[in-house]
């Protein structure tokens, strides 16, 4: 049944969601490795490789849902409704997210030329310093370059930031990273009310297609209710957003 594998496809994307590498730090991490920082315990780690892997990720399930539902046979009307829900509900989040990460990739590019070393001998925690090690805003590299331990590392006249001021492209491509979450409690409560917005609008959809639908289209569609249903009980979270809803400006770091 094609309703039911566009619901799985779907399912994978959302799961690709409530990764880290929609986190704050993660791509703030990338930029202080492009610079020749490294991390305490000597870990070897290439966290701008793990975001690259992620957007081709999200394009390879954005294509797969596309064709998915082109072969679902719905007439102009409703594939074209479904289409919209699509775009509306899922798509632009995933665009916006292998859209920060292109700017990321780029920043990452042009410091490996003109930055390569300005962070060298500097060793971020991972997570941020002291036992408590988990994703905070205090866990960020820009944060934890406010701490004097850290700025002891700093060769002299680097400032204590993640890139060098008075760049404004820099500064657009940190914009852009602070519409993120920083923690994964923010990131799942929006992943949550993504979630429970396309169900909505799905159920809506179907309820509407299946009113012109023949006997056995109808009987298929019942059976993606009882699924769909069932992944509305997944969520582990109230379908409202706390913090900064994916796309919004947060707070400068």
């Amino acid at each position: 049944m094609r309703f039911a594998e566009l619901l799985e496809v779907i399912s994978r994307m959302l799961n690709i969601f409530t990764r880290g590498a929609f986190l704050q730090g993660t791509y703030e991490a990338a930029i202080v490795e492009a610079q020749g920082a490294t991390w305490v315990g000597g870990g070897a780690r290439d966290h701008l490789t793990e975001l690259v892997e992620i957007r081709q990720a999200l394009l390879t399930l954005e294509q797969q849902i596309t064709m998915v539902v082109n072969q679902l046979g719905l007439n102009a009307a409703s594939g074209g409704r479904l289409n919209e829900i699509l775009e509306n509900n899922l798509f632009k989040f995933s665009r916006n997210f292998r859209d920060i990460i292109t700017q990321t990739e780029s920043l990452c590019t042009q410091l490996r030329t003109t930055d390569a070393t300005r962070l060298q001998g500097v060793s971020f925690f991972e997570g941020g310093a002291g036992p408590n090690v988990q994703r905070t805003v205090g866990s960020l590299p820009s944060q934890q370059l406010q701490q004097a331990f850290m700025r002891s590392q700093l060769a002299p006249g680097v400032e204590p930031t993640i890139v060098r001021s008075g760049q404004p492209a820099f500064q657009q491509v940190l914009n852009s990273i602070r519409t993120l979450p920083v923690t994964f409690e923010d990131l799942k409560r929006n992943v949550s009310q993504i979630t429970g917005s396309l169900i909505a609008a799905i159920r809506l959809w179907m309820s509407q297609t299946m009113a012109a639908a023949n006997a056995a289209l109808r009987a298929g569609m019942l059976l993606i209710e009882e699924a769909i249903v069932e992944m509305g009980s997944r969520l582990t979270t109230p379908i409202i957003i706390i913090g900064n809803p994916f796309g919004q400006p947060g707070p400068v770091a």
